[in-house]
């Protein structure tokens, strides 16, 4: 997984089939925002706040999942 600030509101998170794979998560898991993939968001926010110091100021998010092919 990598993880990057992309400015200061704005968190870039960059997941290989392989990463989705040790946490037993399918692209279909992230395209119907199953509680796996909820998880997984959390446990990125997480990862972020502990190595970039990255918060979420207010309680509005969003969260884009590109395909890479």
């Amino acid at each position: 997984m990598d993880l990057r600030k992309n400015g200061d509101n704005e968190l870039l998170c960059t997941l290989t089939q392989e990463d989705l794979q040790k946490r037993g998560i399918s692209p279909e898991d992230l395209a119907y925002s199953t509680i796996a993939a909820r998880r997984l968001f959390v446990e990125i926010l997480d990862e972020a706040r502990q190595k970039l110091n990255y918060t979420i100021e207010s309680g509005q998010y969003r969260a884009e999942i590109i395909p890479m092919g």
